[in-house]
């Protein structure tokens, strides 16, 4: 009869256990900047303090937003979803797009905020202009655009925990979704 430590199985598997368990991460010491790094950056929410939201989900009341003092003007505000252009872009499919984009708006919430209102505005007048057109051109307008609204909601809900914003996305698309139907 063999020695039990001399059988070939035996002898891997308590080498292997005694690798696993005999080291350990206790020795291994981490330094405050390290551990500093290792945590996830958190969006800075001060902006909540210097951003007003509409009074109701009517785009009326995006307008009297947009009248309101100290508020960005919509001119400034043009080409505020350039990032999410270039993006939609360069990304090879939407999970990229949808880790690209958070990192956008949590580095400058308030900037998305004034762009996602003023956009909202845009897509409103983009609509009444195209009445010509037909309820068919608007409603293929209106879902090629809306894609901006429910990506940029989303991260607002997700990151910053601002549901508002998909809220209001939700409500207006019913809306002219409802008034878009063909006659």
């Amino acid at each position: 009869m063999r020695p039990i430590l001399t059988s070939p199985r035996i002898l891997i598997s308590v080498l292997s256990l005694c690798l696993v368990f005999c080291t350990s991460c206790s020795s291994v010491q981490i330094s405050e900047s390290e551990e500093a790094d290792a945590e996830p950056q958190l969006a800075d929410l001060s902006y909540r303090a210097r951003i007003l939201h509409p009074d109701s989900p009517e785009i009326e009341s995006v307008r009297a937003l947009f009248a309101k003092e100290g508020v960005p003007d919509r001119t400034y505000l043009n080409k505020c979803d350039f990032d999410y252009r270039v993006e939609t872009m360069l990304a090879r499919s939407v999970e990229e797009l949808l880790t690209t984009l958070p990192e956008h708006v949590r580095s400058n919430p308030e900037k998305y905020h004034w762009c996602f209102y003023s956009k909202m505005l845009d897509l409103e007048e983009k609509l009444t202009e195209m009445s010509s057109q037909g309820p068919a051109a608007q409603r293929k307008y209106l879902l090629n655009q809306y894609r901006f609204f429910i990506y940029l909601a989303r991260v607002f809900e997700v990151d910053l925990d601002e549901p508002r914003y998909l809220d209001f996305a939700r409500m207006n698309y019913k809306r002219w979704i409802s008034s878009l139907k063909d006659e």
